[in-house]
């Protein structure tokens, strides 16, 4: 076996055809009607948190819910992600866990349609009623800037730069002046966007099969007992005991109650928002049989593969 890094969609893809790939990752969306047609193609949505975005709750406009839930109306996320994509990757309203996750609430999902009068009403409710002569909604003096944060190229593909461009220009309709700043993976898992001042959103996931997921990525972020996973600084005793009783919880039914009302605390408070899930594809070649995915996380197993002529 041999393992290649591609980084260039094209390239990844035309190797396919060329026979110098059997198996490629992550098929660009665009190709993907192609790739059905002439290759064997897998999609996993994978389990966990999908890829939603983290808010700043510690620092900055977004301490303010109000300000929040105008962010998750004022774009129109669902149409972003089917245009971004071209209808391969769903859109994910559910910010917390992903639809292919136990105990996913699929009613917690449908909140915060978009809904630009709202995202409105709620920044002038939240004193944003001044413009400046680009049209970015302030207050006192200060203009309603956000610093947007995301992995370019490792988590965000182009195709998915492309959909936080997308939103980028809603929420300029509606007074937001979202700075989009693309992270290197050394920047981001380095540490340069630990700290609460730098940044507003950021748009991340975590795989994993269980809803108890929620534990790391939630819980609650002391001086003593750091939660580095915690992106949005959102400490909620009452959302941390409901989780910890949750993955306590020896009864699925009940425990699956519970992640419910864990996910409805983090979606009422907007305290993540919903973006899409996290996806593994691949294009097979035809001659290759028996490749199959693992479920956790939906990683490649050739331990059963073999060749036909």
């Amino acid at each position: 076996m041999r393992w290649k890094f591609v980084a260039d969609a094209v390239s990844r893809y035309a190797s396919l055809s060329t026979g110098e790939s059997h198996v490629v990752y992550e098929v660009p969306t665009v190709n993907w009607k192609d790739a059905q047609a002439r290759y064997q193609t897998i999609r996993y949505i994978t389990p966990g948190k999908p890829v939603s975005f983290y808010i700043n709750t510690q620092t900055g406009p977004f301490t303010d819910k109000l300000v929040r839930q105008a962010f998750a109306y004022g774009a129109d996320r669902k149409a972003a992600v089917e245009a971004g994509f071209h209808g391969v990757i769903p859109y994910e309203g559910n910010p917390a866990v992903s639809q292919a996750t136990p105990g996913y609430d699929a009613e917690v999902a449908k909140a915060y349609p978009y809904d630009q009068a709202k995202a409105n009403q709620l920044l002038d409710q939240a004193g944003w009623t001044g413009r400046d002569g680009d049209g970015t909604r302030t207050r006192n003096g200060e203009p309603l800037s956000i610093k947007l944060v995301y992995g370019a190229a490792f988590i965000f593909t182009q195709e998915g730069a492309t959909v936080l461009q997308v939103l980028q220009e809603q929420w300029k309709q509606i007074g937001f002046d979202v700075k989009l700043i693309p992270a290197t993976q050394a920047e981001l898992w380095g540490g340069k966007y630990t700290d609460p001042s730098t940044f507003d959103a950021t748009p991340s996931y975590w795989t994993s099969p269980s809803s108890a997921i929620l534990w790391i990525v939630w819980r609650p972020s002391t001086k003593d007992n750091p939660n580095g996973s915690n992106r949005s600084f959102y400490n909620n005793e009452t959302l941390s005991q409901t989780i910890q009783q949750a993955n306590a919880e020896p009864d699925i039914a009940k425990a699956n109650a519970l992640y419910g009302q864990a996910q409805r605390i983090i979606q009422d408070d907007a305290a993540g928002i919903g973006l899409y899930t996290q996806n593994s594809t691949y294009a097979v070649a035809p001659n290759l049989k028996d490749f199959w995915l693992e479920k956790s996380q939906g990683e490649p197993v050739f331990t059963d593969a073999y060749f036909t002529k």
